[in-house]
């Protein structure tokens, strides 16, 4: 979904009304990540459960690693291979943060879920 959201020419915005708040942008690339990183982290949630933290801090390091590497690739394809559109660093940023905090609240959450099963 984000490479389909990230691929689409600039001319398929509307740029008034809502579409148009300053930042609404970084909004929607924090998001995505944020939901990326979770969704993807939460997909194997069996198996990290049953590998202890050491799995789980892995796992959240390769999310990372993964997350921040693809919003780079977005923001690439954005700059050099599709009109109207160009990339940008804010993009990046955003996309690494919402990778992380997604990431965060899962390995949060999973925290919370071993400490459950442990009492």
């Amino acid at each position: 979904m984000i490479l389909i959201l990230t691929s689409l020419p600039g001319n398929c915005f509307s740029h008034n009304g809502f579409s148009a708040m300053p930042g609404l942008d970084k909004v929607v690339h924090f998001a995505m990540f944020a939901t990326f990183a979770f969704v993807s982290l939460w997909g194997y949630r069996s198996t990290l459960a049953a590998g202890g933290k050491n799995r789980l801090a892995k796992a959240a390091s390769l999310m990372l690693t993964i997350g921040i590497l693809y919003g780079a690739l977005t923001e690439l394809m954005q700059h050099f291979w599709i009109e109207g559109r160009t990339g940008s660093p804010f993009d990046l940023i955003a996309d690494a943060t919402g990778t992380a905090v997604g990431t965060i609240i899962y390995v949060h959450y999973q925290k919370k879920h071993d400490k459950k099963i442990e009492n």
